[in-house]
């Protein structure tokens, strides 16, 4: 079966890669996701062992929807008793560019004969509307909405004129792995977390420090990823309550989660890091990082620190840093350019530090006066982000050094 494993922007070539290393079979790639050709035995790899991937969704159709009409009528043609019964409860979400938007593609193609697709609230209920017709007239009865827990989401991905149409595998976002229970201010989710440290190709041979590391997500999925522990053998997925489907793949993704929760305490027991630290210098975040290491069982091999990330010790020679330091969107106020012109002051004389900052503000680079060995463009939530690779050596220095402020 076709299934579209969707990625944050930026990181579907990031996800392909681990799709190979777990032996899926890729369609192709693109710009929001890699498509996979999933049996039911790889689909349960895919849920379990995919780290980077934010949802799994199967393919029933792509149809052609220029008006409200269309969409109806294309949507009722689909067989959803496949999928559906009057026993299980569904929603559906619409996303992408409607058609006649401005984000649309432009393609010719036939005009509009029917009212309009006014926005996706509109399109979703159609789409509804549609199925619930639909088995209404072929068994009698229809399926109840659920728009909090349902049992099978279905998901419009618009193209303009054309809207691809999918079932929900996984169910919450992929990024819910379980570990995290404790909120701080601005969280990263552990999908693009997952994509940075991939990013960074961290080799479990240097020591690795996020100085900034908030709930500790970049370390904890640093170390997952290093040691191989699955990210979703914490978690059930949607496709267990299917009706016709769920109780098959149910058992493989037992087993498929069984077999890595033992993978993992193996790897824990036998694990042999270098010094790996977690620190912040909030003590609420430190406590929110200590409870996730903990229920992932990585406790004993991350150092928990409070530090203070322009005035701490240096760190061993040839220290690998990721971090997602405040882009003063959220958090850091005002002086978030003083804190890169410290950071860089402080940090300049450590030796041979390996740097992976997540950028989310437009005067880092400046403030921090090194240019990047490599950048790749992300998105965290609705910010455009970058992952910076930076060594801070004279080749890459700017001409006009940051200063540090004596006054912080």
């Amino acid at each position: 079966m076709e299934v579209l494993a969707t990625a944050a922007e930026g990181t579907a070539d990031l996800l392909a890669e681990e799709c190979r290393e777990l032996g899926l079979t890729i369609v192709h790639v693109r710009r929001d996701g890699v498509v996979l050709d999933l049996n039911t035995k790889a689909t349960a790899k895919a849920l379990v062992h995919l780290r980077i991937a934010t949802r799994l969704l199967l393919a029933v159709d792509d149809c052609f929807s220029s008006d409200a009409e269309d969409l109806y009528r294309s949507i009722r043609q689909i067989d959803w008793r496949r999928w559906l019964d009057d026993r299980h409860t569904i929603a559906i979400h619409a996303t992408g560019a409607l058609p006649g938007s401005p984000e649309a593609p432009s393609r010719r193609g036939r005009a509009p004969r029917g009212p309009g697709i006014k926005n996706h609230v509109f399109a979703a209920q159609k789409a509804k509307d549609a199925i619930c017709d639909q088995l209404r007239n072929r068994i009698g009865e229809r399926p109840s909405v659920d728009l909090e827990d349902p049992d099978v989401r279905v998901v419009l991905r618009f193209r303009g004129d054309r809207c691809g149409v999918y079932l929900d595998i996984s169910g919450e976002a992929m990024h819910r792995r379980g570990y995290r229970v404790d909120m701080v201010e601005a969280p990263l989710k552990e999908t693009l977390a997952a994509a940075i440290v991939r990013a960074a190709n961290w080799d479990g041979k240097c020591p690795l420090l996020d100085p900034m590391c908030g709930s500790g997500t970049l370390i904890i999925e640093a170390v997952m990823l290093h040691l191989g522990i699955a990210p979703g053998a914490m978690r059930d997925f949607a496709i267990e309550r299917w009706p016709h489907h769920g109780q098959s793949l149910q058992a493989l993704l037992e087993k498929e989660r069984e077999q890595a929760q033992h993978d993992a305490k193996e790897a824990i027991a036998n694990a042999q890091l270098p010094s790996v630290v977690a620190a912040d210098f909030d003590r609420t975040a430190l406590r929110a990082t200590r409870t996730h290491l903990e229920r992932v069982g990585l406790d004993k091999l991350v150092e928990v620190s409070r530090v203070n990330a322009r005035r701490m010790d240096a760190p061993p020679a040839g220290t690998m840093i990721v971090t997602n330091p405040p882009y003063g969107e959220r958090i850091g106020g005002k002086d978030v350019t003083d804190l890169y012109r410290d950071l860089s002051h402080h940090w300049a004389p450590f030796e041979d530090l390996d740097l992976h900052i997540l950028d989310g503000h437009e005067g880092f680079i400046g403030a921090f006066g090194y240019q990047p060995v490599e950048e790749l463009a992300l998105r965290n939530g609705p910010l455009h982000v970058r992952l910076l690779h930076l060594r801070m050596d004279e080749s890459f220095k700017l001409q006009d050094p940051p200063v540090a402020n004596p006054t912080l």
